[in-house]
């Protein structure tokens, strides 16, 4: 059976040329696209005047067009222009944090909704974007959020606001920047602990999370089980509060501190030990806020006012 392939004819080249000449100046030229925003605030209420921009992108900034305007009495604003690249939009209104969409595909017109978070009363917090080598393995360490730093005989910190334990497995010394495997716990007292915000974080917005950290709800343990650097566990749209520092009156709470982690908490069971510096089993990073004020669940933090100074 003879298998060999015809030659393309002349007039076949000419429809794939006119064809990929189409397909670029489209490229090119983009295509039209609606982007449809809706704004409300937390309680469902339409946003009236925030002040949107709708971004249509080209492949350098020649090309970028913004379509910029108010939304209406039901809280919406539409644009429509040509899409190279991608779009975007960013929304914002005196009173309330601003946000924005990330990107948004050319393939396809959108109908995006955005929640403005009000600002109400930021305050001062202890807030810390923190890297903390562990420099035991299997053993507990305690941490103060107010110092930011390891209790004795590790650190500095006075109060333990919580405990941190990683089970890290040795790898061979020519690999150990590639490899690791282990597992991180953290635990809190009775009555202290971790509440997940998932449904009702914002990833894309200033304040991310809800102003006040909820009166219950909390779990005393957290583990997590890495088998590398690229923290397959970690899940990017998610933080936590937690509360500590309870202190009851028999069976009643009398008095609690909170607090929030303003990201999923991320691992790294890799034994990143160098020569002639102190022994590291691993290292978990989170970013923080305390509010140091007893039974005070604001976490609406005033950037200007962070209480940690010697960072």
């Amino acid at each position: 059976m003879n298998t060999k392939k015809e030659p393309t004819s002349p007039k076949a080249w000419e429809l794939l040329t006119l064809l990929a000449l189409c397909l670029l100046a489209t490229s090119c030229n983009g295509v039209t696209r609606t982007v449809r925003v809706t704004v409300t605030g937390e309680d469902g209420t339409p946003i009236k005047d925030a002040d949107v921009g709708v971004y249509f992108l080209g492949y350098d900034l020649d090309k970028d067009k913004e379509v910029a305007g108010f939304t209406s009495d039901l809280g919406v604003f539409s644009a429509t222009d040509k899409a190279v690249l991608r779009m975007e939009t960013s929304i914002a209104k005196d009173g309330y944090y601003k946000t924005h969409s990330g990107r948004l595909s050319r393939t396809q017109d959108h109908d995006v909704t955005f929640v403005l978070r009000e600002k109400r009363k930021p305050i001062p917090l202890y807030a810390k974007s923190e890297v903390l080598f562990f420099p035991a393995n299997k053993e507990w360490l305690g941490y103060d959020f107010e110092s930011g730093d390891w209790t004795a005989p590790h650190g500095q910190g006075k109060t333990i606001d919580l405990w941190f334990k990683c089970d890290t497995e040795k790898v061979p010394y020519e690999r150990r920047y590639k490899e690791g495997k282990g597992s991180l716990e953290i635990k809190f007292k009775e009555d202290e602990g971790l509440l997940l915000v998932e449904d009702d974080y914002q990833p894309l917005s200033i304040m991310k999370m809800p102003h006040l950290a909820p009166p219950t709800g909390y779990q005393n343990t957290f583990r997590r089980f890495e088998e590398s650097y690229r923290n397959k566990e970690f899940r990017r749209n998610t933080g936590y509060f937690f509360r500590t520092r309870v202190r009851k009156e028999g069976e009643r709470i009398v008095s609690a501190h909170y607090g929030k982690l303003l990201k999923d908490i991320r691992f790294d069971p890799r034994d990143m030990s160098r020569k002639g510096k102190p022994k590291e089993f691993g290292t978990t990073v989170f970013t923080y806020y305390f509010n140091p004020t007893p039974n005070d669940r604001n976490l609406e933090f005033d950037p200007k006012h962070n209480l940690l100074t010697n960072l």
